[in-house]
């Protein structure tokens, strides 16, 4: 019997590297989202300043105000990053990126509502915090609003997203799906 078995036989390696570069979608910025995106930043950026230049930022209310702008832009800044390089679509499927921040916005809408009404209550109560926390309050009552518009427009989104049936995520290539 012959032995068919080769005495020494070559390994070879191939190493394949691949460089995912992300695409900053700036024509995001011009859709009704994009600039809701924008006013949520310049807004509470402006809150936060007024809040915090006050001659009461020490009191709990101003506190509170500036607490809720400031984390406010961060948010707003987070999820306009997320909108220009559309990590939406990016993010697996099995994390429901759209009611995660659907439920944000609506929390967030409803804090601008309370610092608002914080500042104002502030502004009225004390005469020397009448000038910056009166704008701080007119401020995080119109960055209310513009949370409020993006809370409905998201919610719109996910309603219609939760209509359409499920799709398969598409298979790497070579790969065969029975």
């Amino acid at each position: 019997m012959a032995d068919t078995f080769p005495t020494s036989h070559r390994t070879t390696t191939t190493r394949t590297t691949t460089i995912v570069r992300p695409t900053v979608y700036l024509d995001e910025i011009k859709t009704p989202i994009g600039i809701i995106k924008i006013a949520e930043i310049v807004l509470s950026l402006i809150t936060f300043i007024c809040a915090a230049s006050s001659n009461c930022s020490w009191f709990s209310n101003v506190g509170w105000g500036s607490f809720v702008s400031l984390t406010g832009f961060f948010i707003a800044c987070t999820f306009f990053v997320f909108l220009i390089l559309h990590m939406r679509q990016r993010i697996p499927s099995g994390i429901p990126m759209l009611l995660i921040e659907l439920i944000i916005h609506a929390i967030w809408t409803f804090f601008f509502m309370v610092a608002g009404a914080t500042l104002a209550a502030t502004s009225s109560d004390y005469y020397n915090c009448r000038g910056s926390t009166g704008a701080g309050s007119f401020f995080a009552f119109v960055t209310m609003i513009v949370f409020g518009i993006d809370t409905f427009l998201i919610f719109r989104e996910w309603k219609s997203q939760k209509a359409l049936p499920p799709t398969r995520p598409a298979q790497p290539a070579g790969v065969v799906v029975p």
